[in-house]
């Protein structure tokens, strides 16, 4: 077994569909970045980072390793990153919003 499928005892994260009708971009921001992935990557933390340690390429790395994602160059990929607090009784989770382009 190759060393990177080692079992890990923790569950896996599940997987949620947006029910929200639309996508996250304008057709402004669409037209700008046809054919690319729009990534949103939210923080939800009890206490929020400084801006510049919110790091976010090892999990942007994972989705192009796991294939989610053909890349993660510029005219792949747009992307946009943010934090909030935890809400009362909230647990500590990254969302992530994975916008499809329009089929041309």
């Amino acid at each position: 077994m190759p060393n990177h499928l080692h079992h890990n005892p923790r569950p896996l994260p599940e997987l949620e569909r947006d029910s929200s009708p639309g996508t996250l971009a304008t057709n402004e921001e669409q037209e700008s970045g046809a054919g690319r992935v729009h990534l949103r990557i939210v923080s939800i933390r009890k206490r929020l980072l400084d801006p510049d340690n919110l790091s976010v390429k090892w999990l942007i790395d994972c989705l192009r390793y796991s294939q989610i994602i053909r890349g993660d160059e510029p005219d792949k990929i747009t992307l946009q990153v943010e934090q909030r607090k935890c809400g009362k009784g909230e647990a500590e989770a990254t969302q992530i919003w994975l916008t499809l382009p329009p089929k041309a």
